[in-house]
């Protein structure tokens, strides 16, 4: 931008800012949007960074996600470096989990939860052991995994030993603090679980009456027993 101010291509006009006296934006296209719309046709660079930047601003505005960047060269940066982390870690475990959570269920964690890290955590392990699915059959170490990154038993036992995860992993790795967690969850609406009998796994789901999600279990079930039912009839023919 600056050298295309400096080379004349973009050119202050203090008489014309481009707001009429009833302060609507209507600027003279010869005087102002044509010379601009040019220059970003001819410079690749200046496009991108201009889409960049209108992408920022749009993203971090008070409509999405409310929070102010003071430089888009180091957001760009750290994006640049967080990309990079991820590339390393899939290729050595495999493609990683992306759950996705409304906006503003992510401001309720930060704003009304108390600040609770773990609550979250577990939240978003749990969204992405689920994935597009009404309900999925689970046990808590899996939980635990997916709570500090690791969707299978490879990279949980790399990450295991990270001195900064020791302390999630040993307070939850007890019974009793992860059913505290599970407890919280479902107490405050965000997940449903079912456990039958005494068994290690259990069902999980998206907030939902405990009714329903035990509907949703038997149907599942039903459908399973009549797949094996057609294979065995199957067999005889």
């Amino acid at each position: 931008m600056t050298e295309a101010i400096e080379d004349g291509v973009i050119l202050y006009e203090d008489n014309n800012p481009g707001f009429d006296a009833k302060g609507n934006f209507n600027p003279e296209p010869d005087l102002c949007l044509n010379p601009l719309v040019k220059l970003l046709e001819e410079d690749s660079r200046m496009r991108d960074e201009a889409i960049l930047n209108y992408q920022l601003h749009l993203g971090t505005s008070k409509d999405h996600l409310r929070i102010n960047i003071k430089s888009n060269s180091n957001i760009k940066s750290q994006w640049e470096e967080a990309s990079k982390i991820k590339q390393a870690f899939e290729q050595r475990f495999g493609p990683d989990a992306m759950p996705i959570i409304k906006k503003d269920l992510a401001y309720s964690f930060r704003d009304q939860q108390l600040h609770d890290l773990d609550l979250f955590r577990a939240y978003i392990g749990i969204r992405s052991i689920i994935g597009r699915r009404n309900f999925a059959a689970t046990y808590k170490p899996a939980i635990l995994s997916r709570m500090i990154g690791c969707k299978n038993k490879a990279a949980f036992e790399a990450f295991s030993q990270e001195p900064h995860l020791r302390p999630t992993i040993e307070r939850y790795g007890k019974r009793y603090q992860m059913d505290h967690l599970l407890h919280t969850l479902r107490d405050r609406g965000f997940i449903m679980y079912l456990s039958p009998g005494r068994r290690r796994s259990f069902y999980i789901s998206k907030f939902m009456p405990p009714e329903d999600l035990a509907k949703l279990i038997k149907q599942s079930r039903n459908r399973y027993g009549m797949r094996e039912r057609i294979r065995q009839a199957a067999a005889t023919i």
